[in-house]
């Protein structure tokens, strides 16, 4: 596939196309089924060197695609200890680079700000490297590393969840991901719009069931691979 070479990325990418992974397009059906369902934000995750940067670009591209009428605002971070800089911003809608800014803080800024009064048919955030906070207006997806302090920014929230990605090469994690979250989320309105912080899962759920700022979610088949902090 295309690379799009205006992509602000943690780091730098050099080659015109990418391999497409057999879990991509499993991984981006959980991620939209995800935020149809309400999540907030969605991180995607791995070991370091397991392509969580290339699959922002795939994920892009499919975005881009099939939905064309959104306002895409993709950014790329890079860690200063325990906190994180953001170095470009690009925006995109219809495939098509409609703004950018580079290093200049205050520029990058009015890109953000002008871009969200103007985005009038909807807003998504693209990150890639971990931010130091979410985006209050709009949802986001944050493909990172893994990252201590971005974790514990979004922990304790069931609309954040976390995906685990496969090393490389190993086909029988994406066969296993495929099998299991094939099928998709659904939601129904639970009574209870705030499960006691008690009941707050902080390990991978291997259950059915879930209820997340007052919707059940039900996964069809019998696990997930999602997490939740």
């Amino acid at each position: 596939m295309d690379f799009p070479r205006e992509l602000p990325m943690q780091f730098s990418y050099k080659y015109p196309t990418f391999y497409v992974r057999e879990c991509y397009p499993q991984y981006h059906e959980m991620i939209m089924n995800l935020l149809k369902e309400g999540a907030q934000v969605v991180t995607v995750t791995g070991t370091s060197g397991v392509g969580t940067s290339v699959f922002f670009a795939y994920f892009l591209r499919r975005y881009s695609m099939e939905y064309f009428n959104i306002t895409i605002i993709t950014a790329s971070f890079e860690t200063e200890g325990e906190k994180s800089k953001m170095t470009k911003v690009v925006v995109w809608k219809a495939g098509v680079v409609i703004g950018q800014a580079e290093d200049q803080k205050s520029a990058i800024k009015e890109v953000d700000r002008t871009v969200i009064k103007e985005a009038r048919s909807g807003l998504i955030y693209l990150y890639d490297g971990p931010p130091n906070r979410r985006p209050q207006n709009a949802q986001m997806v944050c493909f990172t590393s893994w990252n201590k302090t971005w974790f514990s920014c979004v922990k304790e929230r069931l609309d954040r969840p976390k995906l685990v990605m496969p090393s490389q090469g190993t086909s029988g994690c994406c066969r296993r991901a495929r099998f299991q979250d094939a099928r998709p989320l659904t939601a129904t309105k639970s009574a209870d719009c705030r499960p006691s912080r008690a009941a707050l899962p902080h390990h991978r759920r291997r259950c059915a069931r879930m209820s997340v700022h007052g919707w059940k979610f039900r996964r069809e088949s019998a696990r997930c691979d999602l997490e939740y902090y």
